[in-house]
C-alpha cells in the first residue's frame, strides 16, 4: 500500500495583494525556486483580470507604458473563445489574453519551504510585455542568477531575459528568443565555452510533432547553433512539449523535467498536462 502524502499549499490567489484596486488575483503558478545563501527564493507568475463585469463584454487586460494595467471592453458577439483564457478577435483572428500576468518575488527566512514572504513586484514594461509577464525559469550560473520569461505582446509569445546578483533588483536584458518560442530554461555552467539553452519554437505550420530544441550562445544574449533535441511523440504530449526545470548535471549526464499536454478534447478547452523526466 502506497500512502498519499498531504498537500501543501504554498500560495493561493487569495494570499496576493492585486496589483491595482480594481483588478482581482485569478492564479499563482508555475513559479520558479532557487537558493540563496540561507533562504528560498521564488518567482510566482500572478494573473489579474478586471473586477467590473459588464454584461455581454468581455475585458481584456493589457499593461500600459505608464506600468498601470489598462482594459479594452469588446463585445462577446465580436469574439471567439479559443480555451479557458485566449479568445481571438472575429474581423481578424487577433488573439487576445482575458488575464493578464506579472511576476511576484517571495522568500523564506529559512530553507523549510514552508512561510514565504513578499519582497517586490515585477511589473511589464516595454511593448513586447504588453499582454504580460509569465513562467519565469531561474537559474544560477557563476555569480549571477539569470531568468528567462515569456513576454507576451501583439506580436505573440517571445523569451527574454533578466539577470540579478542578489535576486532584489532585475535587470532586462531583452528578447533573446522572438515569437513563437516559450519554455526556456538555461544550462546551470558552460559546456565548452558556451551557455546552453533549451528552448520550444512553436510553429504554427506543424510539419511534425511539438519539439525541444538546443542553443548555444557565447554570452547570453546572442543564440544560435540550433538543434533538435527531442519530439513529442506519446498521446500525453501530442499537443505540446516544453523544459520545466532547469538540468542538473548527474553521473549519467544532464537529467532536466519537461511537460507535455493531449490535444484537447473539444473545442475551447486544453488538453491535460503531465511531467517526465529525460537525460
Amino acid at each position: 500500500m502506497i500512502e498519499r502524502q498531504s498537500e501543501t499549499v504554498i500560495l493561493r490567489p487569495s494570499d496576493i495583494q492585486p496589483s491595482q484596486d480594481d483588478l482581482r488575483v485569478v492564479g499563482v503558478f508555475n513559479p520558479a525556486v532557487a537558493s540563496f545563501g540561507n533562504r528560498l527564493v521564488m518567482l510566482a507568475r500572478v494573473a489579474e483580470s478586471p473586477t467590473e463585469v459588464r454584461k455581454d463584454w468581455t475585458p481584456l487586460p493589457r499593461f500600459a507604458p505608464s506600468g498601470t494595467t489598462q482594459i479594452d471592453w469588446v463585445k462577446n458577439d465580436d469574439l471567439e473563445v479559443v480555451d479557458a483564457r485566449v479568445v481571438a478577435m472575429k474581423r481578424n483572428g487577433d488573439l487576445r489574453l482575458t488575464s493578464a500576468s506579472h511576476l511576484q518575488l517571495f522568500q523564506t527566512t529559512n530553507r523549510d519551504g514552508v512561510n514565504w514572504q513578499f519582497v517586490t513586484t515585477i511589473i511589464p514594461e516595454s511593448p513586447w510585455e504588453e499582454y504580460g509577464i509569465e513562467d519565469a525559469r531561474l537559474t544560477k550560473n557563476g555569480n549571477t542568477f539569470w531568468i528567462t520569461y515569456v513576454a507576451v505582446s501583439r506580436s505573440g509569445a517571445a523569451t527574454a531575459l533578466m539577470s540579478s546578483n542578489d535576486l532584489v533588483n532585475f535587470q532586462r536584458q531583452g528578447i533573446i528568443f522572438p515569437s513563437e518560442n516559450k519554455d526556456v530554461v538555461l544550462f546551470p555552467e558552460l559546456i565548452g565555452d558556451d551557455f546552453v539553452a533549451l528552448h520550444r519554437p512553436n510553429p504554427h505550420s506543424h510539419f511534425r510533432p511539438p519539439q525541444i530544441w538546443l542553443a548555444r550562445s557565447p554570452d547570453m544574449i546572442h543564440w544560435g547553433r540550433h538543434e533538435l533535441v527531442l519530439d513529442g511523440l506519446h498521446d500525453w504530449e501530442g499537443d505540446r512539449v516544453g523544459s520545466g526545470t532547469p538540468p542538473i548535471l548527474c553521473d549519467q549526464g544532464w537529467l532536466t523535467l519537461y511537460h507535455g499536454c493531449t490535444r484537447p478534447s473539444k473545442a475551447g478547452t486544453v488538453g491535460s498536462y503531465s511531467a517526465e523526466h529525460s537525460c
